[in-house]
């Protein structure tokens, strides 16, 4: 299987151009035959050869030609080039593609491409590189935004991850990610309002997202000036998911909420709903049960909770 083979668009016109050569575009035709590898360092090679040819003369024109001639095949550019970059990242090959899109980046200052760069300085675990490509995009694009605000999280700026991630949602307000990051940005710098508010904003995009229940089940069992109404809102919310999946982790935080809100129901709720033989085996929840079981001590709940001290012993 060739990498063409994941665009279904690009593979129809690569069997079409072999039986009727001459009639598809050829700068589409070229770039597709890019793709007909199953070898990822084959496929940078590729690109690398096929975007020097092509940028020979005016790089920002060219660039904009394809991007043109992909859509008109019902298939996005930058779709495509995000797949191959995730898929080098995967192969332990973004290196080599970075230096391939970087010079993409520098000889047409497009924007998709410079996100493209900083998204794999990211995902090579350089935040520095990725906040010095962002900063090259000239006018507000949300998803560099957004990455930037990824990286400056990184590098513990949280301000200043805040001031990227909020143009991000102003220009983009239905994108998780940046809700998502723009959460653990405020919550960072000790802004619990606005990080519940976030939150709850990604809640309402995906209810069931068990990244964004783990931060939502962090952010209550660390909360210091958090009302209980939020907290009360958390729990329900990784209990309505715990009740379908076994997670160590969540059910471990659904207790240490119920013992913040001192509500020794939620904990009895807890212990006739939850899965125990399934969540006891989970390396997460054993990390907490010694916390757990002091808390239980500490509160006098053991005997109403009997059952789930027999249980888990």
């Amino acid at each position: 299987m060739t990498y063409s083979s994941y665009f279904p668009m690009i593979e129809r016109t690569l069997r079409q151009a072999a039986i009727h050569p001459g009639s598809t575009d050829q700068t589409f035709l070229n770039f597709g035959k890019c793709l007909c590898t199953d070898q990822i360092d084959v496929l940078i090679c590729n690109l690398k050869t096929f975007f020097t040819s092509k940028f020979r003369c005016d790089s920002q024109t060219a660039l904009q030609k394809l991007e043109e001639t992909c859509a008109a095949h019902e298939c996005s550019l930058q779709n495509i080039l995000t797949f191959i970059a995730e898929q080098a990242v995967l192969s332990d090959q973004g290196e080599q593609l970075l230096d391939v899109f970087d010079q993409i980046a520098t000889e047409s200052s497009h924007s998709m491409m410079i996100f493209l760069c900083a998204w794999l300085a990211l995902n090579l675990d350089d935040p520095e590189l990725c906040v010095h490509y962002c900063k090259q995009v000239k006018y507000a694009f949300s998803p560099t935004l957004s990455i930037q605000g990824q990286a400056l999280l990184e590098l513990f700026q949280a301000e200043e991850a805040i001031a990227c991630l909020e143009q991000a949602v102003d220009i983009a307000p239905k994108d998780l990610i940046s809700w998502f990051f723009l959460s653990k940005a405020y919550y960072a710098v000790g802004d619990e309002l606005n990080a519940w508010l976030a939150a709850d904003t990604c809640l309402r995009i995906e209810p069931h997202h068990p990244e964004i229940l783990a931060l939502v089940g962090m952010m209550a069992c660390q909360a210091q000036d958090s009302p209980n109404e939020w907290i009360e809102r958390a729990w329900a919310a990784l209990f309505l998911y715990c009740k379908d999946h076994n997670s160590g982790m969540m059910v471990a935080m659904l207790y240490v909420i119920a013992f913040k809100l001192e509500d020794r129901q939620k904990a009895h709720k807890l212990n006739q709903c939850i899965n125990l033989e399934a969540v006891k085996e989970d390396q997460d929840f054993l990390r907490n049960l010694g916390h757990i079981l002091k808390l239980f001590k500490n509160f006098n709940w053991q005997t109403e909770n009997q059952d789930f001290l027999e249980r888990i012993a």
